[in-house]
């Protein structure tokens, strides 16, 4: 929250500084430097995510739930929330003045941004993930038992609790944002489509 915070502060001073001295053809180019920045808030959102998933997956192995539902309803539990606060919730927080939110770069374009890369990006990881392929056709190549070739070939595990808190993310981003973007809600029907 802290770094996010200070780099909307850092982008506003540069957008001021650029305001003071900008000209007809300086608009279109602060533009791009604000959806830029916007791309960039919205990567390290999607990489915080990443670690927070990572550290949700290794905290549920020391609950040591019994069966493997009940871990996979743990994972779906934390992950959820932490999703819905990350990239739903955060982005408000960061950037509390409404009249800006439509402003190019601000909290609209990055929920439409997260809205809108997470079916072209994350969900084709579910289907082909790329850990599956380097093994297989890498490190496959160098196996020098048949031990060694089964567990490079072996299936990824399927987390079941970490796609459906993905869900709950995509449904929660269309439902806070919809009111305010009504293009939001078949956004999110498609990813919704895509992830199932």
């Amino acid at each position: 929250v802290t770094f996010l915070v200070l780099l909307r502060r850092w982008r506003d001073a540069k957008t001021t500084q650029f305001l003071a001295r900008a000209s007809e053809e300086d608009d279109a180019w602060l533009l791009k430097l604000s959806l830029a920045f916007s791309a960039m808030v919205t990567g390290v959102i999607v990489l915080v995510n990443m670690l927070m998933s990572e550290a949700v997956h290794r905290l549920c192995h020391f609950e040591r739930q019994n069966t493997r539902t009940g871990f996979e309803e743990s994972i779906f539990f934390k992950l959820s929330l932490a999703y819905i606060f990350n990239q739903a919730l955060l982005i408000l927080f960061v950037d509390p003045t409404r009249s800006e939110w439509f402003d190019a770069g601000n909290v609209m374009s990055q929920a439409l941004s997260i809205m809108v890369l997470t079916p072209f990006f994350l969900e084709p990881t579910k289907i082909f993930p790329p850990g599956v392929a380097v093994n297989r056709y890498v490190f496959g190549r160098f196996a020098r038992s048949q031990d060694r070739l089964d567990k490079l070939y072996e299936p990824p595990r399927a987390h079941i609790g970490a796609y459906f808190a993905g869900i709950s993310k995509m449904f929660a981003l269309g439902i806070i944002y919809g009111p305010a973007m009504p293009l939001a809600y078949p956004i999110a029907v498609f990813a919704l489509g895509m992830a199932y």
